[in-house]
């Protein structure tokens, strides 16, 4: 008995430590927590694992789909190849190995075991809550309030299950607070889905009590009536009755409220982009942990607006899950792994509907935490990516499986003996995973100081100010050395080798960089940060060609990216094909994008000469920006409305502001020059394009090629070769310019020995 009773407390020991705050408790600076407490719970899980190869296991129908299931995930470590993502291969190896030794555990609890195990869920629900209510960004130790109302939910289950048929007052107010803590966590975070998942397990005790006519032990239908509607009631009417709760970003940045935001409609774009997916699969499963790296050219517009609150947020969205468990087997571990696991759903289902009480209070509070359980993973992933979870739901439904009148016999602990094999040869993956999220947090720490420091040197004096600046340069080191610390940890992180990636980049160290964001895209070949951030070390390195092709690979991926789209346009003017440019403008306003960046890169271009004036023109009418009609006209007043607001701004602040208004007003005066010339009025002309080089030489720049080349034929036409010469002298033509000139006009330069013949 006392083995039972160990053996249900171990089995909730992975998940305490994952919330309890200890030496290696999980924190919010920890970009990759889920991955974090795989490590930590499988290596909590061995004493479990232990205990479960003593006490013995009852065989049950589960058990076959289990067995499935772990030779398919046996099948993804040895295939060589198969697997990409190794860090999240581990995560979800550990999740899936949790969920069997719970399974397994759960199978061979006596009664004491399960009364251990149906107090000790609400008593878990509540140290999640309690958690959750103390952090500031309401996610708790696992960063996340879905994930971590995943931990709860088997306890806010067994909550309700002890108020409608519990008979000690004790247990009933146990069971009440963890019902009642994560219903408000569920209105507050929100979670709509703990709600519902609740709803279904009243109602499944509805039809629980139908099948099984327990006598005394049936709840009283006005009871269970009231909880019912009261349940299903708000989880219908609390996402009409209070305001939407903004998303945070991960350095905790608060986000404008949006109304498109919903998780449900994130679900339901998720869902139908992948019958596609399963269809190019065919019987071939990606292997455990790799939905994330695999999804991206699956992605549609819709759950992408979703997903980003409309493109407004600071950083790239990624789809770790597809927020159902059922989905996620059959695309990780292919059709039988897929079918396997939804028979394992459904045999605990089943049970937890028709399981004939022996223990009536015990097993009512179980049946419904197998109920509430299964519904959660039609909408969340609380068993293949959430290893706190996972080894909870294992329990449970072991313990509505099992037969209570059955003592489990040794010899039927080789299952047992092989998770135990399993998770000590697991445990340096586990230990790693453990000391990477550790050293996230060290630079977290660091990272929280540096800010510290700097804010200190605002407000201080210059003696003090020198103090606290060394101060942040010291603690943006031990940022750094706590990434490196992470990587050593796993060289197969994704998060690290990103984060190396951006800040090597910043600093200007190109090939660490490089080297970085290519052992990133080994792991993560769709990954949309990694890609656009090859094409800038394309673009910087002069391979303009391998640019442009890193960022339509962006756009294969998300046709609207902005990011991409607007890198490919300035490539395009910039070095590669102004016609093109216009193609890309005229895109980005079939996608609704705000032209403003176009006028900006526009403005750019006629400073430094990219492109010719008219071609500049087609991009900006592609872009809608303005009109072809008075085009001129309307870029001259745009200018002079910007010249305006430029002398206003602060010393130091005008300078992006005067530079888009001298682009502007220089490319207004070419344009008007190409009118004069065109009506033959040629010395209006040079008028115009001295206006328009005056303007592109401002701001200390040497002036636009294109526009020294026109003027320089212009004059020689008009006879002043001298001054041409000059003008040349003064902005060098460039090679790109001279192709773009008008023959006649390059012929007379040529003439006139001011460019080189051709060749």
């Amino acid at each position: 008995m006392a083995t039972d009773r160990g053996l249900a407390l171990a089995l909730l020991l992975p998940a305490l430590l994952v919330l309890l705050p200890w030496p290696l408790a999980l924190g919010s600076g920890d970009p990759m927590p889920l991955a974090t407490a795989a490590g930590l719970c499988a290596l909590a899980a061995l004493p479990a694992a232990a205990l479960a190869v003593l006490r013995g296991a009852q065989m049950s129908m589960g058990h076959l789909p289990l067995f499935v299931l772990l030779g398919l995930c046996a099948r993804s470590a040895w295939r060589a190849g198969g697997v990409t993502d190794t860090l999240e291969f581990d995560a979800a190896l550990g999740s899936f190995a949790l969920f069997a030794l719970g399974f397994l555990g759960g199978t061979s609890l006596g009664r004491p075991g399960r009364r251990v195990l149906a107090i000790g869920l609400p008593s878990l629900a509540l140290v999640a809550l309690v958690s959750t209510f103390a952090d500031e960004q309401g996610g708790g130790a696992l960063g996340n309030s879905g994930t971590l109302a995943q931990v709860a939910l088997p306890g806010a289950a067994v909550g309700l299950a002890l108020v409608l048929v519990g008979s000690n007052w004790v247990l009933r107010s146990l069971g009440g607070l963890a019902f009642v803590g994560a219903v408000l966590h569920a209105y507050l975070a929100p979670v709509w889905t703990t709600l519902a998942a609740l709803a279904l397990a009243a109602l499944g005790l509805v039809v629980r009590a139908t099948w099984a006519r327990e006598g005394s032990r049936t709840p009283p239908l006005p009871r269970l009536g009231l909880a019912l509607v009261f349940v299903a009631l708000g989880a219908a009417a609390a996402p009409r009755l209070l305001p939407w709760s903004a998303p945070t970003a991960p350095e905790g940045a608060r986000l404008a409220p949006s109304a498109e935001l919903g998780g449900f409609d994130a679900r339901l774009a998720i869902w139908s982009s992948l019958p596609a997916m399963v269809t190019d699969l065919r019987w071939h499963g990606l292997g455990p942990g790799q939905f994330q790296s695999h999804y991206p050219p699956y992605r549609s517009e819709a759950e992408i607006q979703i997903s980003s609150a409309g493109r407004a947020l600071p950083f790239e969205t990624e789809v770790e899950h597809p927020h159902n468990d059922l989905l996620r087997a059959w695309i990780e571990m292919g059709p039988l792994g897929g079918a396997a696991f939804a028979a394992l759903l459904l045999l605990a289902l089943l049970a937890g509907l028709r399981r004939p009480s022996r223990d009536p209070v015990t097993d009512t509070c179980l049946c419904l935490a197998a109920i509430a359980l299964c519904a959660n993973a039609a909408v969340h992933s609380p068993i293949l990516g959430n290893a706190a979870s996972a080894s909870l739901t294992g329990a449970v439904f072991g313990a509505v499986l099992a037969r209570a009148d059955t003592e489990p016999r040794k010899l039927r602990s080789v299952p047992a003996w092989l998770l135990l094999l399993l998770l000590l040869g697991f445990a340096p993956r586990a230990a790693s995973l453990v000391a990477h999220g550790s050293a996230f947090l060290d630079r977290a720490r660091a990272l929280d100081d540096e800010d510290a420091a700097l804010d200190a040197a605002e407000r201080a004096a210059p003696a003090q100010a020198a103090l606290a600046l060394e101060q942040a340069r010291a603690a943006a080191l031990r940022g750094r050395a706590a990434l490196e610390r992470a990587l050593a940890a796993r060289a197969d992180s994704p998060m690290a080798l990103g984060l190396l990636a951006r800040e090597a980049l910043a600093r200007g160290e190109l090939e660490e960089a490089r080297a970085h964001n290519e052992s990133l895209l080994a792991l993560r070949p769709h990954q949309i940060e990694g890609l656009v951030r090859r094409g800038l070390l394309e673009l910087w390195a002069g391979e303009f060609e391998s640019a442009r092709a890193a960022w339509e690979r962006c756009l294969e991926l998300d046709a609207r990216h902005p990011t991409a789209n607007g890198n490919l346009l300035r490539l395009e003017l910039e070095h590669l094909d102004p016609a093109r440019a216009a193609d890309r403008a005229a895109k980005l306003r079939a996608y609704g994008v705000d032209p403003d960046g176009t006028v900006r890169w526009v403005a750019d271009a006629a400073l430094g000469g990219w492109a010719s004036p008219a071609q500049l023109a087609r991009v900006l009418v592609a872009s809608g920006a303005w009109p072809e009609a008075g085009l001129a006209e309307a870029l001259f007043a745009n200018a002079q409305g910007l010249a305006s607001a430029a002398a206003e701004l602060p010393a130091g602040r005008e300078g992006p502001t005067a530079l888009r208004a001298a682009g502007l007003e220089s490319l207004a005066h070419s344009l008007w020059a190409e009118e004069h010339i065109a009506g033959g009025d040629w010395e209006s002309a040079r008028r115009s394009l001295r206006q328009a080089l005056r303007a592109s030489r401002g701001q200390g720049r040497a002036g636009s090629p294109w526009v020294a080349l026109e003027l320089a034929a212009i004059e020689t036409q008009l006879g002043d070769t001298s001054r041409a010469a000059g003008l040349l002298e003064e902005t060098p033509p460039t090679a790109r310019a001279l192709r773009g000139l008008p023959a006649e006009r390059l012929e007379r330069l040529r003439n006139a020995g001011l460019v080189p013949p051709p060749g």
